[in-house]
């Protein structure tokens, strides 16, 4: 099995990558986007993303 470009340094706590990652209060990025997703269905507005 082959490494990743960044080798082994990365935290123990990402086994996979779903939590790879994560905001400061520990939410991974999918709870995120799922949150924004369902705010905008409540308030029925468009979800827009852009890039940073």
């Amino acid at each position: 099995m082959q490494k990743p470009p960044w080798g082994d340094k990365i935290s123990s706590k990402v086994t996979n990558l779903a939590n790879y990652f994560v905001t400061t209060d520990g939410k991974t990025f999918f709870e995120v986007i799922r949150t924004a997703m369902d705010v905008a269905e409540e308030d029925k507005c468009d979800l827009n993303i852009h890039k940073l």
